[in-house]
């Protein structure tokens, strides 16, 4: 099988994703374009090729304005040369995330494959706009999605092809879970917390699990900090802010100068590569986890966080309905205002309770490895091969 994969190759889970494809089946070859740069943070060895996008090294990348009406179709230039001079037929074209520049005129990945798949990252469709207008994008998108041979994920998109016999289940696993699981028979949650830099004496609140800009950070301190009664007991809690993939130093010094103003506590992961011993480390370590963000898949780090028994404020617009399905304690929250410090307060009021009901989703949310989950993509690719 020649596959190439579209997508945001630095990245976790395109490490973990490539490396189980090859232990199942060797015979695979795995091409990728990648539509970001690629920092040299994880490994992507099991891959044959790995291309970056050609936008990265663009001049007017750096011009305000003119670089969001320009990125969407400088990429989908960069990836069409990339696939004309591979001078090869894929059997599968995967797009692992559907940005506004690789979803442009679809019938020209015709030339390159006869099937082309796609997988929802988050929540694309009210996420990402073209030219300005993410009506317009929407309506790119579903055209893409027109001519795909089938669509393969956990199915909580809005835009699920109608059409199910296109539709494939496929999820993303952990491996940082078998670790949870491990650590959870030697290790304290002080211990892990010591680790990570929070003190055993504060409640730990996580914001998001990455440096990602949609986890809206900066709005969820202000929300917090800005609200007079937070202020007053701002000596009972550590905010964690996990930037270790997913941004610049930049946006992590910005963020860091915010905090900085308010007096809080708080412990600041800079952009770098964490192992998954470190990370299930972090996620023992949180108490809070607030995931406010604009979209999200079924991400296996909000899975982690579930297994951790972290008490989780997430909002009721992401796709986390499974979860409750399965019988986990969580609570939802429908904006940022000041009805999430109330709840902070209310939870860190009665910790011990709140924790205590939390635990209980160890024993509810499954643990999939990788090597179990690999084998939905791969049966797969074979039934869109076969069609």
């Amino acid at each position: 099988m020649k596959l190439l994969l579209v997508g945001q190759a630095d990245s976790i889970f395109f490490e973990h994703y490539t490396k189980a494809l090859k232990r199942k089946d060797q015979s695979i070859q795995i091409d990728v374009f990648s539509v970001d740069a690629i920092n040299g943070k994880y490994d992507l060895s099991a891959c044959d090729s790995v291309v970056i996008n050609t936008w990265g090294k663009s001049i007017f990348r750096k011009v305000r304005y003119v670089r969001i009406l320009l990125a969407p179709f400088c990429t989908r230039v960069s990836l069409h040369k990339y696939l004309k001079s591979q001078n090869k037929q894929y059997d599968v074209i995967h797009f692992k995330w559907l940005i506004p520049g690789v979803v442009l005129c679809p019938k020209l990945y015709l030339r390159y494959t006869k099937h082309i798949v796609a997988t929802f990252w988050g929540q694309e469709a009210d996420a990402h706009k073209l030219l300005y207008s993410s009506a317009l994008y929407k309506r790119i998108l579903i055209s893409f999605l027109d001519y795909a041979s089938g669509q393969i994920g956990s199915g909580n998109s809005k835009l699920v092809i109608q059409n199910r016999s296109k539709f494939y289940y496929g999820i993303y696993a952990s491996s940082v879970l078998e670790h949870l699981h491990r650590l959870r028979e030697k290790e304290t949650k002080n211990s892990c917390k010591e680790e990570v830099g929070v003190s055993k004496h504060k409640i730990s609140i996580a914001i998001g699990y990455s440096g990602k800009s949609l986890h809206r950070h900066a709005e969820i301190l202000i929300a917090l900090l800005d609200n007079e009664e937070f202020r007053k007991h701002l000596d009972k809690f550590c905010i964690v802010l996990q930037m270790n993939y997913g941004c610049s130093e930049v946006y992590a010094e910005r963020i860091e100068n915010l905090i900085k103003g308010f007096g809080i506590e708080y412990v600041l992961i800079r952009p770098s590569k964490l192992s998954d011993l470190e990370i299930a480390k972090l996620r023992i370590a949180t108490d809070i986890m607030i995931q406010l963000s604009t979209s999200d898949g079924r991400s296996s780090s909000i899975i982690e966080a579930l297994v951790a028994g972290t008490i989780m404020i997430s909002g009721s617009w992401l796709p986390y309905a499974e979860f409750k399905e399965m019988g986990a304690h969580f609570y939802e929250l429908d904006c940022i205002d000041d009805t999430l410090p109330e709840l902070v307060l209310r939870l860190s009021d009665n910790f011990e309770t709140e924790s205590k009901k939390c635990q209980a989703n160890i024993d509810v949310i499954p643990s999939p490895t990788w090597d179990s989950v690999i084998t939905n993509w791969i049966d797969a690719y074979r039934a869109i091969m076969a069609k």
